[in-house]
């Protein structure tokens, strides 16, 4: 089957790239795990890591999200919002993840985290009282959007 490159969707991108993930809605048009958005007139940075299946693809995916942080200046102006809708954890995961907390940190004035699962959540408190935590966890993408524009420098 052919298809055109407007249902190119994220299997068949993920494919290319030798992985195995979909995120439904995704397209290769509109695939981008860390971007830039805005909401209410400031700059996000969404790490939007929901839905991926596949541990070696969200592995990936974490380390370019390393790599756009560290193209920020190292200003502490950051806005930084991790959407972990979906995900499953283990061990290497979760230290990816504490690794990229510890390098966005010098970038970042706030961060949050949403889509947390019961389990996920727990392993985020578990990591706050390991840490000091700066992070701060939202139910839903929006209400973590709407706390990161209140936070000054």
């Amino acid at each position: 089957m052919r298809r055109s490159p407007a249902s190119f969707d994220l299997f068949c991108l993920q494919s290319f790239r030798g992985l195995n993930c979909q995120r439904p809605g995704a397209t290769a048009e509109n695939y981008m795990p860390s971007e830039f958005i805005e909401h209410q007139g400031q700059r996000i940075l969404l790490m939007n890591f929901s839905r991926i299946r596949d541990p070696v693809l969200l592995l990936r995916e974490i380390e370019l999200a390393r790599g756009v942080v560290a193209s920020q200046p190292r200003r502490k102006e950051l806005l930084t919002v991790v959407d972990l809708k979906g995900l499953q954890f283990n061990d290497q995961i979760l230290k990816a993840f504490r690794e990229l907390d510890v390098q966005d940190e010098p970038y970042e004035r706030a961060a949050a985290v949403c889509g947390l699962s019961a389990i996920g959540r727990i392993a985020f408190r578990a990591h706050k009282l390991l840490t000091g935590g700066r992070m701060v966890a939202f139910e839903s993408r929006e209400a973590a959007l709407d706390w990161l524009v209140q936070q000054k420098l």
